[in-house]
Formats: C-alpha cells, sequence, structure tokens
C-alpha cells in the first residue's frame, strides 16, 4: 500500500490479484446414504377404496336417529379413543 499510487489504481490492481488468489479448501460435504432394501413393503390402499369405506361409515351415522347419534357423539371423548381415556 503505497500512497503515492492513486486509490483507483489500487482498486484495480486488488480486484486482478484477488483472482489469482488460492480458492478456500473447504471440507467436502458428506451425506448420508438411505438403504431401501431393508425398508418393508407398505401396501397402500387404493383412495377410491378409502373414499367408498368412507361414504358407508357416513351413511351408517346418518341412517341413526337423532337420538342415537347424540348418544354416539356424548360417547366419544376429545381426543376420539370414545373410552374417556385421555391416552
Amino acid at each position: 500500500m503505497n500512497a503515492e499510487i492513486a486509490t483507483d489504481y489500487q482498486v484495480e490492481a486488488a480486484a486482478l490479484l484477488r483472482r489469482y488468489q488460492a480458492p478456500r479448501v473447504v471440507s467436502e460435504v458428506v451425506r448420508p446414504t438411505y438403504r431401501t432394501d431393508d425398508l418393508p413393503e407398505v401396501e397402500y390402499e387404493p383412495l377410491s377404496v378409502v373414499v367408498a369405506r368412507q361414504r358407508e361409515r357416513a351413511d351408517r351415522i346418518l341412517a341413526l336417529s337423532l337420538e342415537e347419534r347424540s348418544a354416539l357423539i356424548a360417547g366419544l371423548s376429545r381426543n376420539g379413543n370414545g373410552d374417556g381415556s385421555s391416552d
């Protein structure tokens, strides 16, 4: 850094030197490999079958009288266990 050299020249020289500096050394990123051969085979139910089953269930509930539906709803707990337990 020489004070006699114009600032513009110093900035230009620094930019030129930066191109030729040694690149930063960065450790290699090692990503874990995921094995798929030991995963259990999961059989998925087609969506059309699930929808049909849920419709049948809804139809059975709607076929109940208002008193039976009220009793069914009152018998359910907040967590959906139906037995009133908190687990």
